[in-house]
């Protein structure tokens, strides 16, 4: 399950953790397997990954960010570390920071939607809006199916760009592709579809939508 970061105003969804690829692959799918080490390594790598994994989730932070710097350090083409790390800087609101490992995850594995997520979290919290946009937009280039994503594109548009003519589509889309309706979200719709002038063309509503 990805995690995700919304906007505070809106009903924040908690802190998940994100288990991506332990080594960085060139598929579009993330790679779970090590090949390229010896079995003690990576039983040792895993065991470690997992520790700091379940320090993340005990929300002893500071110990599961030392542990993934140690992962990094001697094995630095884990992208798991380097997003995990990034998740672990965007829940102590050290944005550059975040900034920096999530692009270093995304160096490691292009095609790795969640983290293309989390950077445009990142950018939207350091007002940099176009660049939150784009890089929500290539997390659904990515997945199309990454249903969350298009609920954080929304909001960017709803809350932070004002724009809720393209905001208004991205929510129908998050509906549309998640398996249980958020009744929270319906009332946005609702709210939005109020706001949004009736003569507004059919042509400038679905002009908004990110397709992929």
């Amino acid at each position: 399950m990805y995690p995700v970061f919304i906007n505070p105003g809106k009903g924040a969804i908690p802190l998940l953790l994100l288990a991506i690829s332990l080594l960085a692959g060139c598929s579009h799918a993330p790679e779970k397997k090590m090949s390229t080490q010896e079995p003690q390594q990576t039983t040792a790598v895993e065991i470690e990954f997992r520790q700091a994994l379940a320090l993340m989730q005990a929300k002893n932070m500071q110990a599961a960010a030392e542990k993934f710097h140690n992962l990094i350090e001697h094995y630095p083409q884990i992208t798991g570390a380097w997003a995990n790390l990034g998740l672990i800087h965007m829940k102590a609101g050290e944005w550059e920071k975040a900034l920096h490992s999530l692009q270093q995850a995304i160096n490691l594995n292009p095609n790795h939607a969640p983290a293309y997520n989390y950077l445009g979290v990142v950018y939207r919290n350091l007002g940099q809006f176009r660049k939150s946009e784009q890089a929500y937009k290539k997390a659904i280039d990515i997945d199309p199916g990454y249903a969350i994503v298009w609920l954080n594109l929304g909001i960017l548009y709803d809350i932070y760009m004002d724009k809720p003519i393209q905001a208004l589509p991205q929510y129908e889309q998050y509906q549309h592709l998640n398996a249980n309706a958020d009744n929270k979200v319906k009332k946005w719709i609702v709210e939005l579809k109020r706001r949004i002038p009736k003569k507004t063309n059919s042509s400038d509503t679905t002009g908004g939508k990110h397709r992929g």
